[in-house]
């Protein structure tokens, strides 16, 4: 059983009770944490840190890998993407549709985990296609995947992706059978179902629902 936490590092800057810092996380509670999130740079195409200050000037990263030294057992990850960063027109299409970039970043990312001490990468574009409706994000995406997994394999690395939990960009963007054999976990995002964004309440993960209702986690 995979218990998957992710790990924000934007909770450092609330003010009171809220606050959760790298040292209030119980890695106990999890088999894998992500830490999130790092972003793409614009310019060249590779992984790059959000927030230096915290990030690195703070430690914040170090602290996050250096809990593998009391939990061997805990993967802990990295996460690059994630909504705001993947919502900038262009950027990740960019990147999954060049070769060429797409080998830059494999080889720049062996070496980020390398320097950082993570155990693998979740892959947090939302979503391909879905930003833009740049057709080649599908099959840009099942390439990058497969060329990370062969850089990972022999590091013994995880590689996994957050996706959305709605059949319809599913199906516009991932090539779902061929992602599903290359990664080694995909985290549905079903907490996306509903939202403020809806004319009526609703639970934002509802486990059932009505007949030919999609959105539901048992639908997902």
């Amino acid at each position: 059983m995979k218990v998957v936490c992710y790990y924000p590092n934007w909770p450092y800057y609330r003010q009171g009770d809220g606050k959760y810092t790298v040292e209030d996380i119980e890695p106990g509670l999890c088999t894998h944490i992500m830490y999130s999130f790092v972003v793409l740079d614009p310019s060249t195409h590779v992984m790059k840190i959000h927030d230096d200050w915290l990030d690195v000037q703070l430690g914040n990263m170090r602290k996050f890998t250096d809990l593998k030294k009391a939990h061997p057992g805990v993967k802990f990850m990295v996460a690059l993407g994630g909504w705001t960063d993947s919502r900038k027109p262009g950027l990740y299409s960019t990147l999954l549709a060049s070769p060429t970039k797409r080998a830059a970043f494999v080889v720049h990312a062996v070496s980020f985990l390398q320097q950082w001490g993570f155990d693998g990468l979740d892959l947090d574009y939302e979503y391909p296609v879905d930003v833009g409706g740049v057709q080649s994000d599908k099959p840009g995406f099942t390439a990058f995947v497969r060329e990370l997994r062969e850089a990972f394999d022999p590091k013994g690395w995880e590689l996994t992706a957050a996706v959305s939990a709605a059949a319809s960009k599913v199906d516009a963007g991932y090539e779902v059978a061929e992602v599903s054999q290359l990664l080694d976990a995909l985290h549905l995002m079903t907490y996306d179902m509903h939202g403020s964004w809806e004319t009526s309440v609703d639970h934002h993960a509802t486990l059932y629902g009505e007949p030919g209702d999609g959105l539901t986690v048992d639908a997902a």
